[in-house]
């Protein structure tokens, strides 16, 4: 008759527990590394730098896809992506409605204005949005006012209607912002007499 190994008697053998304990040390080996991976991925987010983060999550993700923190740390990374394209897109529509406004595009401006206000309707800076694109109102207005003085003058000056034609020049000197139409007026007017 044979002595009883591990196996029959329901204990492990010195070799069997000799592999056991690696087994352990390996996993937990593992288990602390993954752990350290996402704390430096957490790290990584609250310093701004996604995209490390990004490729640690991954890594983790393939090599421990149940560990523990995996899922808070993913969690945590695509709201922080979610908060940086938002002010990415914040950022985009503010350069859009200042670059109208710049360029002196009211219409425009107006409506990129109004899709800021739909993504961000508390923006800081509406207020001061609209104080310039009511000043662009404004301007158009005097230079719409300023082109019907124009018009007139030279309609009276064709009629010779002197008197009217000054009346015409001093109302263009009034709106005209860019003094470039009266002086083209007042050149006519002293050709005429």
């Amino acid at each position: 008759m044979t002595a009883p190994t591990g196996d029959d008697t329901g204990q492990l053998s010195k070799a069997e527990k000799v592999e056991l304990l690696a087994r352990i040390d390996r996993a937990a080996k593992k288990q602390l590394e993954t752990t350290q991976i996402l704390r430096r991925a957490e790290q990584l987010i609250q310093e701004g730098e996604l995209e490390q983060a990004q490729d640690l999550v991954d890594k983790v993700g393939v090599v421990a896809p149940r560990a523990a923190r995996l899922e808070r740390v993913r969690a945590l990374l695509e709201k922080r992506l979610a908060r940086e394209e938002r002010l990415l897109r914040l950022k985009e529509m503010e350069q859009m409605v200042e670059g109208y406004i710049q360029k002196g595009q009211r219409p425009l401006a107006e409506l990129a204005l109004e899709t800021l206000l739909d993504f961000d309707p508390e923006h800081p800076k509406q207020k001061e949005y609209r104080e310039w694109i009511g000043i662009l109102g404004e301007e158009a207005e005097q230079d719409r006012r300023a082109r019907e003085a124009l018009a007139a003058g030279r309609q009276a000056l064709t009629q010779e209607d002197f008197k009217a034609a000054r009346k015409r020049l001093v109302e263009l000197r009034r709106h005209d912002r860019s003094d470039e139409m009266a002086p083209a007026f007042e050149e006519v007017q002293d050709r005429i007499g």
